[in-house]
């Protein structure tokens, strides 16, 4: 029988957007896969890795005594050497001869910046070499395929889209716990992320919320700050009007998209841009920066503002407040996008890409 081998790495990774693509995924082919098909599923997963869910068809298997990068250059090969190997979250081994690799963005190539030294030094190593030597590449979005051709030299034709889902945050009931326990009253917040990731441009919100604040607009902002590793080191700018609830589970984001007077999202790069779906999924009114993958997966879902223009972003979120019309029908073209992303849909292509040629 075909063996296909999923690259675990992720299982011991924190959550985020590449992390949730890779857990999402794997949890939707869990769904699609029968009995009687003649491939066999399996995850490799180095120690101390952790599934918050539980498959009935694809194994997990704990294989090598290594962990990160080593674990992934040198355990995982040899585990997977009898089948192709499926790496999800950008990297693979290099020495794997029969693998699809998924690369997210070139952000590190576009915004070097925004990334710890180390890591862009990794991955400017490791990426060019992978889209070389992969069978395929998958990645997020056309914009990314397009990034990825002209950053790291991946040819033409050899990228696959594979857009990522949304029911992720819809499959539990929201925890309206998290707004009750930091005092903010619902319809009355200007909701963004990632509080110390540069890319993220929570600086520009910070920057309008001494007007939002006159609006009777608090801003609400979710994520850890940034503590290096991947990205690099940034404060997370203040103000008063500001308030930060830190990491919150699936349940309480739900809630917080949900009650939100909108959602702001002027990140200055996205391979795709998972947050803006969440929240139209949540029926949530949001705005967000008119660049990198945004248009292409927003549509004509939200309200777009230039990069760094405070003053724009702050008439938007003023329109929203003075104009009900408006926002009900944001809200209703965000739920009708939002419907376009699925998990199942997106591991439905990559079950069809994995298995073709065997």
């Amino acid at each position: 029988m075909n063996q296909i081998y999923i690259n675990g790495r992720f299982l011991t990774q924190p959550l985020s957007g590449v992390q949730r693509y890779a857990r999402e995924v794997v949890r939707a082919l869990d769904g699609l896969i029968s009995e009687d098909q003649q491939t066999v599923w399996k995850v490799l997963a180095p120690p101390g890795a952790h599934l918050d869910h539980t498959l009935s068809r694809i194994r997990v298997d704990t294989v090598g005594s290594r962990s990160g990068v080593a674990w992934e250059l040198w355990d995982l090969p040899r585990a997977a050497a009898n089948g192709r190997l499926l790496n999800l979250g950008n990297t693979g081994p290099l020495s794997h001869k029969d693998q699809i690799v998924t690369i997210h963005d070139a952000g590190t190539f576009r915004n070097p910046a925004n990334f710890s030294r180390l890591f862009r030094a990794w991955y400017a190593f490791l990426l060019p070499k992978l889209a070389r030597r992969a069978r395929l590449i998958l990645t997020v979005s056309n914009f990314s395929k397009a990034e990825l051709e002209a950053c790291i030299g991946v040819p033409a034709g050899k990228a696959e889209v594979v857009a990522n889902g949304v029911e992720h945050i819809l499959r539990q009931q929201a925890d309206p716990g998290v707004i009750e326990a930091h005092g903010v009253t619902p319809g009355r917040y200007v909701l963004c992320l990632g509080a110390g990731i540069r890319n993220k441009n929570a600086a520009m919100i910070v920057a309008a919320a001494p007007r939002l604040a006159a609006a009777g607009l608090q801003v609400i902002r979710v994520g850890a700050v940034s503590k290096g590793g991947v990205f690099a080191r940034t404060p997370a700018p203040v103000d008063a009007n500001v308030r930060d609830v830190g990491r919150v589970t699936d349940a309480e984001l739900r809630a917080l998209y949900e009650q939100a007077h909108c959602f702001v999202f002027p990140s200055a790069y996205e391979g795709f841009g998972i947050p803006a779906v969440e929240a139209m999924a949540c029926g949530c009114p949001t705005i967000v920066s008119a660049e990198s993958a945004l248009p292409e997966t927003c549509g004509d879902a939200v309200l777009y503002c230039e990069l760094g223009d405070v003053q724009q972003l702050v008439e938007h979120v003023l329109q929203l407040q003075a104009d009900p019309r408006l926002r009900a029908d944001l809200v209703a073209r965000g739920l009708q996008r939002a419907s376009r992303f699925s998990w199942t849909d997106a591991a439905a292509r990559i079950k069809a890409l994995a298995e073709a040629k065997m």
